[in-house]
């Protein structure tokens, strides 16, 4: 890969990637006149389950499915992504049953939505979906499709958005209407990236395959499950000693203020197939990064 071409995948992954965060952006005008600040602060403690249960229901295996590609031959290719989508599938079906069991009191304590148990299912299966759909983004990734995987990207975002407006403007359903939006648009997303591979994943798991993804993916788990402690626990300490409505209030300053690190590390995942493909090559990679 030329540097010319690392250049035009720094662009078009940050430009989708950019794009999707601006349209959440978008939005927050809208949360704040349709919603209360006490219920945007519960959206934000069912942001930070989403983010939680999608980090332990797939283990990232979508990360360990990039890694192992490139040590793959062509034959077994196709049988790694199948592998770690049904591995993907059967945990984000199990943690979904733990979920169904849980306390109803623990699950009004997590989410903050007194009796609106259906919001934690609809969360929890969104969690499952987009897991299964980062799978097919990263098989974009590492076949070279950046324009593919941004053009998918966004035209999901833009599904959502339109979606959220409808439900919670037209319809006044309030958080569950976000949430509603958010379950349709990410089963388009997940149709849309099944209509492009083609066919339905053939069902096969191959334990060694497995073992070698977890290999991978397993310490990152770690690093994401304590980064999320340390910059979204936040969110619960306020709910506690303070109130919902101050939750709110930080919610929306925090979103707006993070947006401008994110310009700086999405256009990092234009590095991540070169240097998988490359790993055995450091002399050629070292030259072409010092180039960069």
């Amino acid at each position: 890969m030329s540097v010319r071409s690392i250049l035009k995948n720094i662009t078009i992954y940050g430009a989708g990637g950019v794009l999707g965060r601006a349209i959440q952006l978008f939005l927050l005008p809208l949360y704040t006149r349709y919603l209360s600040p006490e219920r945007y602060g519960s959206l934000e403690l069912i942001y930070v389950l989403i983010n939680i249960i999608s980090i332990l229901a797939g283990m990232m295996i979508a990360s360990g499915y990039v890694r192992e590609y490139y040590d793959c031959d062509e034959k077994e290719k196709d049988v790694l992504f199948y592998t770690a989508f049904w591995y993907t599938f059967l945990s984000s079906l199990i943690m979904f049953i733990i979920v169904l069991i849980l306390p109803n009191d623990l699950k009004s304590w997590l989410s903050a939505t007194d009796k609106e148990n259906v919001i934690i299912y609809i969360a929890v299966f969104c969690a499952g979906i987009k897991n299964l759909s980062q799978l097919f983004y990263n098989r974009l990734m590492v076949i070279k499709k950046a324009t593919t995987y941004t053009v998918i990207n966004v035209i999901s975002t833009l599904f959502i958005l339109i979606i959220t407006i409808f439900f919670v403007v037209v319809l006044e359903k309030g958080i569950k209407g976000i949430f509603y939006a958010l379950l349709i648009g990410n089963l388009i997303e997940f149709i849309i990236c099944l209509l492009y591979s083609g066919r339905l994943p053939i069902i096969s798991m191959k334990y060694h395959l497995v073992k070698k993804m977890l290999y991978f993916s397993i310490p990152l788990v770690y690093v994401q499950f304590f980064y999320l402690i340390i910059s979204l626990s936040d969110r619960y300490f306020i709910s506690y000693f303070l109130t919902m409505k101050e939750l709110g209030i930080y919610s929306l300053s925090y979103k707006l203020a993070a947006f401008i690190p994110i310009i700086a590390i999405y256009p990092l995942k234009g590095f991540s197939p070169d240097v998988y493909e490359r790993a055995k090559q450091s002399d050629s990679y070292k030259i072409l990064l010092s180039r960069f």
